[in-house]
């Protein structure tokens, strides 16, 4: 993988073809790969790789990192309609990210542990360096944002 295509993401879960971050995606030469982490033991659980599908981004979880006596047993038995009972790994856990504006939103996020679903809006900062995802039920006021940071290995 390119330098370009690392991701730190502060997410947990398990977020034209999206302008600029579509371009920078193409321009690395592959598909933005980050890394999620439980927002209350800060332990990686999963890397997700972000990609364009038509004008939207879409995330997929390439691997898992499951805690001990992981309560899913890597299924999502607690998902809606047709990702219900699917194995997490492998999942699109982020999908119909539209661009809007400076950023994009219309999307939606699941969270594989508990099978919910939240509206999705991202926003690129720091020159690119960062995606900034805020999820939300209703309105994006009671929602939490987490930032996903390029990672530049040494």
């Amino acid at each position: 993988m390119n330098r370009a295509g690392m991701f730190l993401i502060g997410l947990a879960a398990a977020v034209g073809a999206a302008s600029a971050f579509a371009q920078s995606t193409a321009e690395s030469g592959g598909s933005p790969v980050g890394q999620t982490f439980d927002p209350a033991t800060h332990e990686l659980r999963s890397i997700v790789e972000i990609t364009a599908v038509g004008d939207e981004l879409q995330g997929k979880v390439i691997k898992r990192f499951p805690p001990p006596g992981d309560p899913t047993h890597g299924i999502c038995s607690a998902c809606p309609g047709e990702l219900r009972n699917q194995p997490i790994l492998g999942m699109t856990v982020l999908w119909h990210l539209r661009r809007q504006g400076d950023g994009w939103g219309d999307g939606t996020i699941i969270d594989p542990t508990t099978g919910k679903t939240y509206s999705l809006e991202a926003h690129l900062t720091e020159g690119g360096k960062e995606l900034r995802l805020r999820g939300y039920a209703g309105t994006p006021l009671f929602g939490q944002t987490r930032t996903w940071v390029r990672d530049r290995p040494g």
